[in-house]
């Protein structure tokens, strides 16, 4: 077999990858890019080499495997390599290693490699990476409790977003926008006009993607916490109407948690709506 020949069954590796991590199945992903990285490096391919090191860090940290993840994720970044496809690397390594650090609680090296993600995705002029690199630097500000900036940041991350039409990460934002003022409200933050006016368009977006991406179940919870955030500002009837929306599909998901949590804001809002027999109904039914 030739060297195009091989290259092209290491891509094809490669691709196969995200497959089988989708199906939830990260042994099967990490074999892939086991027999890539062979691959590359029998041709003495930097940039492909770097390719399934940082594929292997963000396969590795399904499982858990947070050491394998970090050692082949800082072998990818020490790949030297100036060239645009070499920076994506980079960038999208740091954003791996953001995501790990958070899992393991340290912040701040989370957020230096967000801001490194950050740098190198500014210097591209990539929106895809610009979006990802606001988005893991939002994720961990919400982890970490500021609120203010992590909004920020999913505000950032949607303007390149916007550009590249990514639905899945859209959607994220978009939710994440709408439940961080659901957060703020109920800790008793002063939570201004305009602020509710942002989260009730997001919520109203996410649902909307969620739609259009063909996933009920992401429609369901978008329903669930618009729903909440009705609650919380007053809008019972509104309210009671997406808590209603989620419940049938959350019924066939079979998700009874979800439901008697979904019961006992129903309660509430019909309590608040002065319809003591609904309320009554309901409260018998989260309590089952």
């Amino acid at each position: 077999m030739n060297q195009a020949n091989k290259k092209e069954e290491a891509i094809g590796y490669i691709n196969l990858s995200p497959t089988y991590l989708a199906a939830n199945k990260p042994q099967q992903a990490i074999d892939c890019l086991h027999k890539a990285l062979a691959i590359a490096e029998e041709l003495g391919d930097k940039h492909l080499e770097a390719v399934c090191c940082c594929n292997l860090g963000n396969a590795y940290t399904l499982p858990g495997k947070y050491q394998d993840a970090l050692t082949f994720l800082d072998r990818a970044l020490k790949i030297p390599g100036a060239t645009i496809e070499m920076m994506k690397v980079q960038a999208c390594s740091h954003c791996y290693l953001g995501e790990i650090y958070v899992n393991l609680k340290n912040y701040e090296e989370a957020r230096k490699h967000g801001e490194q993600a950050l740098s190198i995705a500014q210097k591209m002029g990539s929106d895809e990476d610009l979006a990802k690199a606001y988005v893991v630097l939002a994720d961990i500000s919400r982890v970490v409790g500021d609120k203010d900036k992590s909004i920020l940041y999913y505000k950032k991350a949607l303007e390149p977003i916007s550009r590249t039409g990514a639905a899945y990460l859209e959607h994220s934002c978009c939710f994440r926008l709408g439940e961080l003022v659901i957060s703020k409200i109920a800790s008793g933050s002063n939570v201004n006009i305009f602020e509710k006016q942002e989260a009730q368009e997001h919520f109203e977006r996410a649902i909307v993607i969620a739609r259009k991406i063909g996933s009920d179940q992401a429609v369901a919870e978008d329903q669930s916490y618009y729903g909440r955030f009705c609650l919380l500002t007053g809008e019972y009837k509104e309210a009671v109407k997406y808590y209603q929306a989620a419940e049938s599909t959350f019924k066939k998901a079979g998700r009874k948690a979800d439901l008697k949590i979904l019961y006992g804001q129903m309660s509430i809002a019909y309590e608040r709506m002065g319809q003591s027999s609904q309320a009554k109904k309901y409260k018998i039914e989260s309590s089952k």
